[in-house]
């Protein structure tokens, strides 16, 4: 059955009292803002049907709710969440019928009774993960030294203790904490991959601590790949001694390329029997797998297997008779269901584990050399996406792979707004722009805060990225009446001091007639979908062919915007088969020339059109005219210079200078470095030109200044 509320739902958890009864509790989202609902579920008969009416657990919140989590006991239903208030993000939590109070600032919280019925609270707070009894008073314990512990899942262990999971950048570490709160044994978990995301944790019938995440492949550079999967342990004993399932997992295959890969955010369900069953989410399909006495059972879907947004994590637990009641936020809403037990209820075999920790791979850097003038030459990825719309990962990891992977020295998640059914929330988006604040060092590594304005395509506006100076922005949505339009959009995405950049414009289409280069500035080239430069384009092809549309074709009707790229990346191989390259997030970067690593000097140069686009590679490129940067405009008495200087990774073999209509110089070489120098004279009959540099270099990767535009007039 689909959950019945009038407004936007999402973010469901679930707890079972016991007694056959199940507290469900969401995010809803409407008129006056978010709150946390709860609502009781009875799965006693085939179907699972309501119990009670629904009631708010929290009051209306314009800024944004988001994490609810919940435990249930003994007819008590545990509640927390995160709510955005004036000072940023602070933990809430409470009895349902009863006052909640503050916990904490922070966000993620986790909840769970221990054996004496004790309330306990975890959750993220600015120097890791803390824990607190409810009833208690102060700021908690300190589970991890490690500042950038996150995402805590907490449980009661029958030995009366309180386990904790948590994410880290070296592992999966797993805390036993004793009814004080202190902490008794610490285990990391670090194998099956390279990176470890997303942990859950559940404890058998026998008392072992279950652990599940999702772990990224090793790349044969020793790196991290793309395709990740669950992976699965077992602790037990004081000492935490790790152990893994004797058989490995059936069905795991990271090589699959088609628009459902990987299978991440795995949620654990104990059984009374012993028998485990992992429900995790794949790339466009939600999946479950059983394991017990005899093995690993087959990977089965839950749903229909289709390109579309849908939540990070279902929710579930086991019924007294076997059954596992599932709720998940798909395309139509959040859907209810019980699922058959698993065929064989008995416990899986296990054996010792040699747990080692994982090795991080850290990018080269030697382009950090590269300055143009007196400004460095900055590359990054300002278009992706992640599992919070119809990407795969988590919002961190997309910031993680930038900067520790690539190397890059800026990025921007840009998750879609709405779409296929997905609509981000001010709580959802202030969860974003948190991570996003986390990851940013300034001088080292810049995250800019983004999402993609998703309207119909051509003849309709089609796609936009947004990208804002500062958090605390709404969400300008396609769905809001004064933003459905692309007028609509930029007009308030200026007022907010943002930018707004069209991409495969192709494709979906570039929104000419309300092209407004205050704020469109640039347009993205080049991404996973091709190169958009002109109709045909080569050596890099393109999706879609919409006549008037492409780069030259809006250059020549005087239209001005720079020019940057991007991989608009999903985390899929080959990007289901779009894609050019394996590695879909290096189809597409800008550069910029900003004076430091930074947000608003970044945003400056985009603003400034003081950029280039490459189809990936970070290829050198200098270009000017009379001295002017590219994306100037300069004024002439009749001619300018030109002069250029590209630094490919691979040798140059083609540098072309385009103007209106076509290309005025043409340079064939195979030298890695290549200078041009001409003087190209301004047309007296239009009064003006654009001219930009296009390369090509013999691997097929390419670059495209930014244009730059002269004059007649007198000079300056």
């Amino acid at each position: 059955m689909l959950l019945d509320d009038s407004g936007y739902a999402r973010e469901v958890a679930m707890a079972a009292d016991g007694d056959g009864r199940f507290a469900l509790v969401w995010v809803r989202w409407c008129g006056e803002g978010e709150r946390v609902r709860m609502r009781l579920l009875d799965a006693s008969g085939a179907e699972p049907r309501w119990a009670s009416e629904a009631v708010d657990v929290s009051e209306g919140r314009p800024r944004g709710v988001l994490c609810p989590a919940v435990a249930a006991s003994s007819g008590r239903v545990l509640v927390a969440w995160t709510e955005r208030g004036p000072r940023g993000l602070a933990v809430h939590a409470g009895f349902v019928g009863s006052r909640a109070r503050t916990v904490g600032a922070g966000t993620e919280p986790s909840v769970a009774f221990d054996s004496g019925g004790r309330a306990w609270v975890a959750w993220r707070s600015h120097g890791g993960v803390r824990l607190r009894p409810l009833a208690g008073r102060g700021s908690g314990v300190p589970l991890s030294s490690d500042r950038g512990a996150r995402r805590p899942r907490i449980v009661r262990h029958p030995g009366g203790e309180i386990v904790c999971v948590m994410e880290r950048d070296a592992g999966i570490e797993v805390v036993r904490a004793d009814q004080t709160g202190a902490v008794r044994a610490r285990r990391t978990l670090g194998h099956g991959g390279v990176w470890h995301h997303a942990p859950d944790v559940a404890i058998d019938a026998r008392g072992r601590i279950w652990v599940a995440w999702h772990a990224n492949e090793r790349a044969s550079d020793g790196g991290v790949d793309l395709p990740k999967w669950v992976v699965c342990a077992a602790l037990e004993g004081r000492r935490l001694a790790a152990f893994a399932p004797s058989v490995a997992m059936k069905d795991r295959d990271v090589a699959k390329a088609g628009i459902d890969q990987c299978l991440e955010f795995p949620v654990l369900v104990p059984h009374a029997g012993g028998a485990i069953t992992v429900l995790a989410r794949g790339s466009h399909c939600f999946y479950r797998q059983d394991l017990s006495a005899g093995g690993w059972s087959d990977l089965r879907p839950l749903g229909e297997i289709v390109w579309g947004c849908r939540g990070r994590r279902v929710a579930a637990s086991a019924h007294l008779d076997g059954r596992i009641v599932v709720a998940r936020r798909e395309k139509q809403g959040v859907l209810i269901e019980a699922l058959p037990a698993p065929a064989d209820p008995d416990a899986p075999v296990v054996a010792p584990l040699a747990v080692a920790g994982q090795r991080t791979v850290r990018a080269s850097r030697s382009v950090d050399r590269l300055r143009a003038g007196r400004h460095p030459i900055l590359f990054g990825d300002l278009h992706q996406h992640s599992a919070h719309s119809d990407g795969t990962g988590t919002a961190d990891e997309r910031y993680r792979m930038a900067r520790e992977r690539y190397g890059d020295d800026f990025a921007a998640l840009s998750d879609h707004e709405s779409f296929l059914g997905k609509r981000t929330g001010p709580g959802e988006w202030s969860a974003l722009e948190e991570v996003a604040l986390r990851h940013d060092r300034p001088g080292r590594f810049a995250t800019i805060f983004a999402y993609e304005w998703t309207a119909s395509m051509f003849p309709g506006p089609g796609h936009k990225v947004v990208y804002l100076p500062r958090p605390g922005r709404t969400v300008l949505s396609r769905d809001d009446p004064g933003t459905k339009d692309g007028a609509g959009l930029l007009a308030r995405v200026r007022s907010l001091g943002g930018l707004a950049f069209p991409h495969h414009v192709g494709w979906t289409g570039a929104d000419v007639p309300s092209h407004d280069p205050r704020v469109q500035t640039c347009w993205e080239l080049c991404s996973c979908h091709g190169c958009y430069e002109y109709p045909g384009n080569e050596p890099i092809a393109h999706r879609g062919a919409l006549e008037g549309q492409f780069i030259r074709e809006n250059l020549d009707r005087g239209l001005r915007f720079g020019l940057v790229a991007s991989s608009d990346g999903h985390g899929l191989i080959f990007h289901h088969g779009i894609s050019r390259k394996r590695d879909a997030f290096r189809t597409g970067l800008t550069a910029v020339l900003a004076p430091a690593i930074g947000r608003a000097q970044i945003l400056a140069a985009l603003r400034a059109r003081r950029c280039y686009a490459t189809s990936g590679a970070k290829i050198g490129l200098w270009w000017s005219a009379d001295g002017h940067p590219m994306g100037s405009v300069v004024r002439t008495d009749g001619a300018v210079r030109l002069r250029a200087r590209v630094l490919g990774t691979a040798a140059v073999t083609q540098v072309s200078v385009v103007t209106n209509g076509g290309v005025l110089h043409e340079a064939h070489r195979t030298d890695r470095e290549i200078s041009v120098d001409l003087t190209a004279e301004v047309p007296a009959a239009r009064g003006w030109a654009y001219y930009y540099l296009r390369v090509v270099q013999e691997d097929g990767e390419m670059a495209w200044s930014s244009p730059i535009w002269a004059e007649l007039g007198r000079r300056a």
